[in-house]
């Protein structure tokens, strides 16, 4: 209701849950194709919304499909929106973290643990590599 009252125009193919067992997984897709919509945005957990994209995308007949997380939760106004400091300094994450820790300290941890690992994997390596442009 909000994005509609908000953006004159906007037709909304159709909305579902995302709390479907993997049996019901061709039921969403043949719906979302008889919608016709060509922009789909899911809302369901990672990486199960990856998962779910990748295995059906042929298809679902969309030109796009995107995960937006709990973007949803913050258009529909049951959760707020980080102050803007806080977003513009990537950490919205943070501020969502103090409205629901018990949902999402352990994704976060483990989420925001791999990435540390990676990047400093990546500067590592990236310090070991010779240097090419040298005389």
């Amino acid at each position: 209701r909000r994005l509609v009252d908000s953006t004159p125009g906007l037709k909304i193919a159709g909305i579902r849950d995302g709390y479907f067992a993997a049996a019901q997984e061709a039921d969403v897709v043949r719906d979302i194709r008889r919608s016709g919509a060509g922009i789909l945005f899911i809302g369901i957990s990672s990486p199960r919304k990856e998962r779910f994209l990748r295995a059906h995308w042929q298809q679902l007949g969309v030109a796009v499909g995107m995960g937006v997380g709990g973007s949803f939760d913050v258009v529909s106004g049951a959760l707020r929106r980080a102050p803007n400091w806080m977003q513009r300094h990537g950490l919205e994450w943070l501020f969502r973290l103090k409205q629901e820790p018990a949902r999402l300290f352990a994704r976060y941890a483990r989420t925001n643990f791999c990435f540390l690992w990676l990047l400093v994997r990546a500067r590592v390596g990236a310090k070991q590599e010779p240097d090419h442009h040298a005389n």
